[in-house]
């Protein structure tokens, strides 16, 4: 899935389902050929003249926390239906690489509450550090520096061995939340998910 909603599908599929049936055969063929799991029948279907385009109705979800970033969110806290998950993408030994397969696992209020305890935490310290108010080796990750914040990451450490994932995989597309702009250097900008359920 790119990163805007824009999601392109096999010209031959599109062309031949909207001449034999119109839009609705263009949405059957495409989940039974393309195997687009995201996409519902009152989704928008545009058909240009060389390239066929199917734009899905996303909805965006809050993200709270990301734990783990790189090349993408790849653990973290976020809605799914409005309810508070944390997030987990899968690793692919075949590829050597993280996937874009997210595992989901509802938490509760008690995690949620100590979760956003030990963000706020990391997050002040981000911003001084942005800001050049403070040195790298300060950073709370590394232990022995705020005894709240180790105390906490050892609670949520241990309690997400404990989590029971949904049975579903879900694929997330993320988008940075505007008005973001005046924040310090790379300080991490919010952003949101919209998912859909993945093949696998």
């Amino acid at each position: 899935m790119s990163t805007d909603t824009l999601l392109l599908v096999k010209e031959k599929v599109a062309r031949r389902s909207f001449s034999e049936g119109g839009p609705d055969e263009v949405y059957r063929r495409m989940r039974r050929e393309c195997r687009l799991s995201a996409f519902s029948p009152g989704a928008d279907i545009g058909i240009a003249s060389r390239v066929r385009y199917y734009v899905p109705n996303m909805k965006y979800e809050r993200v709270y926390a990301v734990w783990d970033f790189y090349d993408g969110v790849r653990t973290g806290i976020a809605d799914l239906s409005g309810a508070p998950h944390y997030l987990a993408s899968l690793f692919d030994e075949v590829a050597d690489e993280h996937s874009d397969n997210f595992k989901l696992y509802p938490v509760d209020a008690e995690f949620m509450e100590r979760a956003m305890r030990n963000l706020a935490i990391y997050r002040a310290w981000e911003r001084r550090f942005h800001s050049g108010e403070a040195k790298l080796e300060t950073h709370p990750g590394h232990g022995g520096i705020d005894l709240e914040y180790d105390e906490l990451k050892t609670w949520l450490d241990r309690k997400v061995g404990q989590l029971q994932a949904l049975p579903t995989l879900y694929k997330a597309q993320f988008r940075e939340l505007p008005g973001r702009e005046a924040l310090p250097g790379a300080m991490l900008r919010e952003i949101e998910v919209a998912w859909s359920p993945s093949s696998g």
